[in-house]
């Protein structure tokens, strides 16, 4: 019984987790914007844009001029996910990319905003410990069924995800990818709702990793930039907050060495 205890601890077993901090300096971003064909719906108010897209793209660089201190990657997403912008202090790439979203920058059909939050967690380097967020602009149709725990995944990594849907939950029709078939979308806003209930209630932590933002709301904007820059510069150090497994070894180790004992005498 002892060598099986210090065989499986040697597989270095975990279960459940807990809320650790670690040092953290600066602010990342990355914002995944979807371009499936459902954002080009135009039930949206007119004050940001003629589409779901469209507005999109202009609530984004409404952010982009309050975050000086934040570097900004950018991911789009439809059937699959690409970094389109890696991290960068530059802006004007991200506002060159805004200006010319497009279901056709990808060929791929459906939608699947769940692969961007993936590809999103690849764009914060590694080696770097900065406090991390990820913005999803999208109406929250999905097509692959992963958006749910692709948030889990990224939040028990520390990264916040913010959620900012576009379009109206009455939803509208829409031509699909072939040019002929009347589709109708809408607005999925009490699923993205549910999925941040649902992270938030898998994270023990005081602080919810996931939130959902009505773009429309007064103030939605200045909500955002408090979750990305949590009110200190780019140069200073706080502790941040991540979810790590909890390492059981030391259990199975102590076990080995009391069956040990015990054999002995």
């Amino acid at each position: 019984i002892a060598w099986i205890c210090l065989a499986i601890s040697l597989t270095n077993p975990t279960w459940g987790s807990q809320a650790t901090r670690i040092q953290k300096s600066g602010n990342a971003l990355c914002f995944v914007f979807d371009i499936s064909q459902s954002m080009l719906a135009q039930d949206v108010e007119k004050t940001l844009g003629n589409t779901r897209l469209e507005s999109a793209a202009n609530y984004a660089q409404i952010l982009l001029a309050h975050l000086p201190q934040t570097e900004v990657a950018s991911v789009i997403t439809k059937g699959s996910a690409i970094i389109a912008v890696p991290l960068t202090n530059d802006f004007s790439s991200i506002y060159n990319l805004t200006q010319n979203l497009s279901p056709q920058l990808i060929s791929t059909i459906g939608s699947n905003p769940g692969n961007g939050i993936s590809v999103a967690l690849k764009s914060f380097p590694s080696q770097v410990a900065k406090h991390s967020s990820i913005i999803i602009f999208t109406d929250g149709g999905e097509s692959f069924d992963i958006l749910k725990e692709a948030s889990l995944e990224a939040a028990k990594c520390g990264v916040n995800i913010i959620f900012v849907g576009f379009g109206s939950t009455e939803g509208s029709y829409i031509l699909a990818g072939d040019g002929k078939t009347k589709i109708k979308t809408a607005l999925e806003e009490q699923k993205l709702i549910d999925i941040c209930n649902y992270v938030n209630s898998k994270t023990p932590s005081e602080t919810n990793f996931a939130t959902y933002i009505n773009p429309l709301k007064k103030g939605s904007a200045n909500k955002i930039i408090n979750i990305v820059q949590k009110d200190f510069s780019s140069t200073s150090e706080e502790k941040g907050i991540e979810i790590q497994d909890i390492q059981r070894h030391g259990i199975f180790i102590f076990a080995a060495l009391f069956f040990l004992c015990l054999g002995f005498i």
